[in-house]
């Protein structure tokens, strides 16, 4: 089967609930446990899922930097400038000192930021820019071709400290992803699979475990950077499966699509309280490794506390989740 990427509305539902079952996961893969295989798992396409599905939307021909920054630079200053008032108030009120040193200034030039989670932003910015120049300059195929060498001299300068900065790392080795979601624009073939040929690729991805932990955020890919790209591809053709037959309500997916920053940049704050929260009446107990049920009880009480936040940013800033002015109903 072939979904035509355009639609009316701009969207397919499919990638929309794609990209809410990546959401998901990234969630509760970032509360902590030692969930050993599964976490190797998930991590293994996770992240290539999003770039995957950014790519599928990507037009060099109508790039506009102005836009771009609006969609993505303008939220990720937002969000992280939130959280860093948010930590100084807090340091300084916990620590009763007052004093300049607690705004940590060198997160706007470090890799770690006040909403950690908010590097995907930034590396999305640097590969939207960097790839359109590129098509738009030399073209697809060349653009292609120098991503290919850009790749292979990574695995050899992977150690270079200068990667770090502003995800650079995490940005070239996303790429590939957003190439090929680029090459799969206008026609994604998700494939007339039965439910047993879903359930045997599954099988098949599991596999991916034997290359090792993979982590964009800091530029890991794992033991072997070509099985990390089959295996961040097959996992993106799973969950695109599973996106096509499972539902989720047009309501709830509309909210999410469209806030899909927010909780990308904030659920790990979010979580964070709800654990302290629950350690307080003594639910949960903050030893750092939590089980199954209370992960996810902590991820679904994070998405039903993001809905009312992203209608209410939707209808009054818009701006911090890069739309423009609309309200939700």
């Amino acid at each position: 089967m072939k979904v035509d990427v355009v639609q009316q509305n701009g969207r397919v539902k499919s990638v929309d609930v794609a990209k809410f079952l990546g959401i998901l996961l990234v969630c509760y893969c970032h509360i902590p446990l030692n969930d050993g295989y599964f976490n190797t798992w998930v991590y293994s396409f996770h992240m290539p899922l999003f770039f995957f599905v950014s790519g599928l939307f990507f037009k060099p021909e109508k790039f506009s930097l102005k836009k771009a920054s609006f969609r993505l630079l303008l939220p990720f200053f937002i969000f992280n400038l939130i959280l860093w008032i948010f930590d100084f108030i807090h340091i300084s009120f916990t620590t009763h000192i007052w004093t300049l040193s607690n705004l940590h200034a060198d997160w706007i030039l470090s890799s770690m930021y006040p909403s950690e989670p908010s590097w995907f932003l930034m590396a999305l910015f640097i590969i939207n820019v960097c790839t359109a120049v590129s098509m738009n300059r030399i073209g697809v195929m060349l653009t292609f071709c120098l991503i290919t060498v850009l790749c292979f001299l990574y695995v050899f300068l992977s150690d270079c400290v200068l990667l770090s900065y502003f995800h650079l790392n995490s940005a070239i080795i996303g790429c590939p992803f957003y190439i090929i979601g680029y090459v799969c624009n206008g026609l994604i073939c998700i494939g007339k699979f039965k439910r047993k040929g879903t359930l045997l690729l599954g099988i098949i991805t599991v596999f991916s475990v034997f290359n090792g932990k993979v982590n964009i955020w800091d530029g890991c890919y794992g033991n072997n950077f070509l099985l990390y790209i089959l295996w961040g591809l097959l996992g993106t053709l799973l969950v695109i499966r599973i996106a096509d037959i499972i539902k989720v309500h047009d309501s709830i997916l509309s909210v999410f699509s469209d806030g899909a920053l927010f909780v990308i940049c904030m659920h790990m704050r979010i979580s964070e309280y709800l654990l302290i929260a629950f350690s307080k009446i003594n639910i949960i107990t903050l030893t750092g490794d939590y089980n199954v049920l209370q992960k996810v009880l902590v991820t679904f009480l994070t998405f039903t506390l993001s809905y009312p936040i992203i209608k209410f940013l939707l209808c009054f800033f818009p701006e911090s989740l890069g739309k423009k002015r609309r309200c939700v109903k």
